[in-house]
């Protein structure tokens, strides 16, 4: 993309996001905040929701599908295909607004978002697109076609995540 005219990166992005906002909508979760090319993703944040594990990987199952069919329309105008990495975690947050009279945001900080920072992370040393914790794996059913990874040491853990990526479900 660094290639591209900014104009051209500009809109890709902007597609891409468009398209991964509605996903993530259609799934019950709403998304806080856009860091570069990515974005956070909350599910039983705003509104309770004893499904927001199940929600969130099936959220990361369309946006998947949803990409594929974006980087068609790309291919078809001569630019590159995107890629993306999802890492998905849970536990308890502190939501609320941050910041400063002048410039605040509604946001979550707390240790299930660094850890789900860690996961995507590791989406590009397993070569994977979307990776659930064991946290996550524990509250969903066996329609969810998993693959178990190599336990992974992360950056601020003691233990290594246990981490599946997720092939697919079976409706």
């Amino acid at each position: 993309l660094d290639r591209l005219d900014p104009d051209v990166t500009l809109r890709m992005l902007n597609g891409y996001f468009d398209r991964m906002t509605l996903a993530i909508g259609r799934h019950h979760g709403h998304v806080t905040e856009f860091v570069g090319d990515g974005l956070l993703a909350l599910f039983g944040a705003l509104e309770p929701n004893p499904w927001q594990a199940r929600d969130a990987v099936l959220a990361a199952l369309e946006m998947r599908a949803e990409l594929a069919r974006y980087n068609d329309g790309l291919l078809e105008r001569g630019l590159p295909a995107l890629r993306f990495g999802i890492g998905i975690h849970g536990g308890d947050v502190i939501a609320g607004v941050i910041g400063t009279p002048g410039l605040s945001k509604y946001s979550v900080t707390g240790d299930p978002i660094n850890v789900a920072s860690r996961i995507e992370g590791l989406t590009s040393r397993f070569e994977v697109d979307v990776l659930i914790s064991h946290e996550v794996r524990a509250a969903l059913d066996a329609r969810f076609r998993l693959t178990a990874m190599p336990p992974a040491e992360v950056k601020g853990k003691s233990e290594p995540l246990r981490t599946f990526h997720v092939e697919g479900f079976a409706a």
